[in-house]
C-alpha cells in the first residue's frame, strides 16, 4: 500500500509488469470472497433455507488498475471502472435472465421492499428490479452519481446511450457517446452535438439538488459553497 500510494502521488511510475502484479493481487482477492461466498451457499443448503431466500449481490465501487493513466483506486472519478459494478439478483423457481437496462444501486431498496411484500409508496429515485425491462418507468432512464473529496467535486448523468460528467475543479465537461464509445475514450464536448444540451440540462436540475445553498455549516463551509455556486454559473449548471 505504500508503494501504491507513492504511485497516486507521481512519486513513482509502475512498469507493465509491475501494474499486472496489482491486477493480479486484486484477483486473488476477488477468488477470496467467492470461496467464502460459496460457505455462505452451502450453509444456506445446510439449514434448508436455501429456496426460500433471496440473494441481492453488489459491490459498493469499482476500482482503477491504470486504465486512464497511473490512476489506481477509487472515489476519485466518475469513470466506467469506477462506477460500473456487479449486480447479481437470485430468485429461488425464478428462470435466469441477463438483461442490459440501466440500473442503480439505488434499486436495491425498492427491489427488497417489493420481494418483501411492502405496498407502502417510497419518495426515492430508485425502481424495483424486478421491474420489466420493457416497463415505462425505464422508457429513456437518466442515473446520477457524483463524487468529492477534499475540495474536488465530480457529478454525472447517465441514459443508454449517453453520459456526462462536470470536473469541478478541472472546470471541465465530458460527453461520451455510449453506443459508439462504450470506454468512454473521446470526449464530444468540444463539438456541442444536441443530445449534449438534454444531458446538460438533466445534470443541471441534479447538481442544483445535490447543492443545498440554506444547510447551517460552518463558515469555511459556506465560503466554499458560495465559491462553487459561481464557478456552476459560470458553465451554466446555476442561475
Amino acid at each position: 500500500m505504500d508503494w501504491l500510494k507513492k504511485v497516486v502521488d507521481g512519486e513513482i511510475i509502475p512498469t507493465e509488469k509491475e501494474k499486472e502484479f496489482v491486477r493480479q493481487n486484486y484477483d486473488a482477492e476477488v477468488y477470496f470472497y467467492d470461496q467464502n461466498f460459496g460457505r455462505l451457499l452451502q450453509e444456506l443448503q445446510r439449514l434448508h433455507i436455501d429456496q426460500n431466500t433471496v440473494l441481492l449481490i453488489f459491490g459498493d465501487h469499482g476500482e482503477l488498475f491504470f486504465d486512464h493513466d497511473n490512476s489506481f483506486g477509487h472515489a476519485k472519478t466518475l469513470t466506467k471502472e469506477e462506477i460500473q459494478v456487479p449486480l447479481v439478483l437470485y430468485i429461488p423457481g425464478k428462470q435466469h435472465q441477463e438483461r442490459k437496462e440501466i440500473v442503480s444501486l439505488a434499486d436495491v431498496f425498492p427491489t427488497l421492499a417489493e420481494l418483501m411484500g411492502s405496498r407502502k409508496t417510497y419518495d426515492i429515485d430508485g425502481i424495483s428490479l424486478l421491474e420489466p425491462p420493457d416497463s415505462r418507468k425505464r422508457f429513456n432512464r437518466a442515473v446520477y452519481y457524483e463524487v468529492t473529496y477534499g475540495k474536488e467535486a465530480r457529478w454525472g448523468v447517465q441514459t443508454n446511450e449517453f453520459k456526462m460528467v462536470f470536473d469541478k475543479a478541472k472546470q471541465l465537461e465530458y460527453f461520451y457517446d455510449l453506443r459508439k464509445d462504450p470506454n468512454e475514450t473521446e470526449n464530444l464536448s468540444a463539438s456541442s452535438p444536441r443530445a449534449m444540451g438534454l444531458m446538460k440540462n438533466l445534470l443541471t436540475a441534479y447538481i442544483k439538488k445535490s447543492i443545498n445553498p440554506n444547510a447551517s455549516v460552518i463558515a469555511s463551509q459556506k465560503e466554499e459553497s458560495g465559491e462553487l455556486r459561481e464557478q456552476l454559473k459560470a458553465l451554466g449548471y446555476l442561475n
